[in-house]
């Protein structure tokens, strides 16, 4: 029988999945024709009645195309319909930006380095003197204040500040928090001060969360009370806990780029482990029928209460369905097809929440599954060590590969980087994991026997602390990642061809699959080497969107400058955020210049840069540009000097005097200019007709030259 007919359910999701993925990534709502779903079912109804009568065997193909659309379409409808703004009762229909709204707080609450957030569900907003019951997600920010302290789950709050629809980014390539959100089915946050909330009830959210949530904040005293602190109380609380409040932005690089991120998101690694302990455990449940329901129904009761002890976090939750509906599949029939186990876990979980395929989490945990199941046999048959410390060794090493050549396209599409020494790494960071675990649940359930407790705990920071410094070393190594890759969603799509029909290709010994998987090698590095073109051919100016402040990028081929604040040259990772994705994109590392060096006597210019530069004006390429600040002087009006663009940098208090002292195409007011200049500034290009580009307004300036 072929392989791919025995994947029915899987075959059902991928089209469940694509409409999903095609609702979800436009910007407006598809709407299906309601005859539609209907109309495809009675096809399908008509084509098996002629199946049955044996004149449609030239179309056997068709009955199972037919179910696709009907699984694609009802993906699409499905995905529409969970989107809180197709509910007329969204806050959206009712909200004008003044009204008073109601909550609840629905999750712990979050420490941010200058902010509280918290989840909060929209109950009721008043109208005309009247409550109306309204619904919606939406996320609350605090500040950092005794009074915030004290929110906790299941909170009712009155709230009197504004809800605002979260910004689009404002730069090219930066991250889209707006999608982001809207994948996550919030449309609304606030930024609250203390005189704008009133606490009206406590106690109104679900029991068994918060009793999760209870669990978690025990585990944290308990590490606490054992003297766990700093690097090794985040690794641990987001290890055990699935808690990443408390992890620093150092530690997450350098976990990220020794590609031991997974140990730190609570995930199908940290459940299986718990899985083994129990399945160990209950080994002698294996006798006969009844022993072995008893032991499925053990497992199951295990993985959820650690999902439990964990917060009912969204990985964990995720992870825990998928290792469910794994265990009863296997335990039901030896020979189960462990990728329709999957397909019903990513189904289930998909009916409930439609948006979970858009996130990387869910992505890359159902992705890793996948090719450790049909990939990692196939790497282990490869060598056989006699040695058992070897086999296990072996084993740990080809679940990391297989786990690694799998996401590998996802990693680069969404990181931009690979770890080189991921190997290693896995070698470490597994076994050492998996004694966290051990010793963090151990510490909690022991503690109240001290003397244990005690000694547990310092096993706990010792293979924490091992754990941090072997991530250090691999960090540390040279080339220990290559980062600044960039693949777009066809290149991740052709990789993925790559893999499957290559493996596929291996395993069948068929050579005409080789011979496909060739051919998208070769397309894989045409689209690349085509990119190269482009970026071998890129000239253009970037007048960046930043908070109070402006950088520009002036890009000739793969070289680029950077003029910035001098400020931001001792610490340029501040810029990251809104130029890097871009820089990457690129392929480019512009050399970083303070607009205080442009003050020199000497022109500046730059190598492989068609750049001269002495204040206040900039030459690149044919464009002669003027940057205005504050000092920038006034000249003879009756003879100004012509300019392509000019860049207010800074305030300045006579832009009209400027305008007429210095003639410009175009005008464009940078972040750093505040809001009260920038209006003197748009009132002056108004009046004397001047195009104007404000950047605070409409994101950053592109022009292509």
């Amino acid at each position: 029988m072929n392989r791919w007919n025995q994947h029915s359910l899987f075959r059902l999701l991928v089209f469940f999945a694509l409409g999903i993925l095609l609702e979800t990534g436009t910007r407006y709502q598809i709407h299906i024709i309601y005859w539609i779903l209907p109309a495809l079912i009675l096809m399908l109804a008509l084509v098996h009645l002629a199946s049955l009568k044996h004149v449609a065997f030239r179309i056997r193909w068709l009955p199972g195309l037919l179910l696709g659309l009907i699984m694609f379409t009802f993906g699409i409808e499905w995905s529409r319909l969970n989107d809180q703004r197709s509910n007329p009762h969204h806050l959206s229909h009712h909200y004008s930006g003044t009204e008073p709204v109601l909550v609840r707080i629905n999750g712990a609450l979050e420490a941010r380095p200058n902010s509280y957030k918290a989840l909060a569900e929209i109950i009721a907003v008043e109208t005309d003197s009247v409550w109306l019951k309204v619904n919606g997600d939406v996320l609350l920010y605090f500040p950092l204040d005794s009074i915030a302290e004290s929110i906790a789950y299941g909170d009712r709050l009155l709230v009197y500040a504004k809800f605002n629809t979260p910004s689009p980014p404002s730069n090219p390539g930066e991250f889209d928090y707006q999608g982001y959100l809207a994948n996550k089915n919030i449309h609304f946050q606030a930024y609250i001060r203390p005189d704008q909330w009133i606490k009206t009830g406590s106690g109104f959210g679900n029991p068994l969360v918060e009793f999760a949530l209870s669990l978690r904040k025990t585990f944290i005293r308990v590490f606490n009370n054992h003297g766990i602190a700093g690097r090794d109380f985040s690794v641990a609380t987001a290890l055990i806990l699935g808690m990443d409040d408390y992890l620093d932005n150092d530690t997450r690089k350098e976990f990220s780029t020794a590609g031991a991120m997974h140990v730190l998101c609570v995930s199908g690694l940290h459940v299986g482990v718990i899985f083994l302990v129990f399945s160990n455990m209950l080994f002698f449940l294996k006798r006969n029928r009844y022993s072995r329901f008893l032991r499925i129904i053990l497992l199951l009761s295990g993985i959820w209460f650690y999902a439990l002890l964990t917060g009912l976090a969204p990985s964990v939750l995720r992870a825990t369905t998928m290792f469910s509906f794994v265990i009863i599949g296997m335990s039901m029939n030896r020979n189960a097809n462990i990728y329709n186990s999957l397909a019903v876990s990513a189904f289930i979980l998909l009916i409930i929440n439609p948006y979970l395929i858009r996130e990387v989490g869910f992505q890359l945990s159902y992705i890793a599954v996948i090719a450790i199941v049909s990939i990692q046999p196939g790497l282990y048959q490869l060598w056989r060590p006699r040695n058992w410390l070897l086999d296990k060794i072996w084993a740990i090493t080809t679940v990391s590969i297989a786990a690694q050549i799998g996401t590998a396209p996802l990693g680069l599409y969404y990181f931009h980087q690979f770890p080189n020494y991921f190997i290693i790494t896995n070698l470490l960071v597994i076994p050492l994991a998996s004694l966290i675990l051990y010793a963090g649940f151990l510490t909690v359930i022991l503690s109240a026997v001290p003397v244990i407790s005690g000694w547990i705990s310092w096993l706990l920071v010792v293979f924490l602390k091992a754990m941090n410094n072997s991530v250090a070393f691999v960090d540390s190594l040279p080339y220990s990642a290559t980062t600044g890759v960039f693949i777009s969603m066809l290149e991740m799509l052709v990789l993925f061809l790559v893999i499957m029909v290559g493996f596929r290709a291996f395993a069948i010994r068929k050579a005409v699959l080789l011979q496909v998987s060739l051919s998208l090698i070769i397309l894989f590095f045409g689209i690349g080497v085509y990119r190269q073109y482009e970026r071998a051919n890129q000239h253009f100016l970037v007048v960046y969107a930043l908070r109070n402040d402006v950088a520009i990028d002036m890009v000739h081929g793969r070289n680029g400058l950077m003029l910035v604040d001098s400020t931001k040259l001792s610490d340029p990772s501040v810029l990251d955020f809104h130029v890097i994705n871009h820089h990457t994109r690129c392929g480019i590392k512009p050399r970083l210049l303070a607009f205080d060096e442009l003050h020199q006597e000497q022109p500046i210019t730059q190598a492989n840069l068609p750049f001269k530069a002495r204040h206040p004006f900039v030459q690149f390429g044919k464009e002669l540009i003027m940057l205005v600040d504050r000092n920038t002087p006034l000249i003879d009006k009756e003879q100004p000097l012509q300019a392509s663009l000019l860049i207010v940098i800074d305030s300045h208090r006579q832009p009209k005097d400027i305008l007429q002292s210095y003639k410009a195409g175009k005008v464009i007011i940078s972040n750093k200019v505040p809001p009260w200049n920038t209006s003197l500034w748009r009132e002056a290009c108004t009046e004397m007709e001047v195009p104007y580009h404000d950047v605070r307004e409409k994101g950053a300036f592109v022009l292509d030259i």
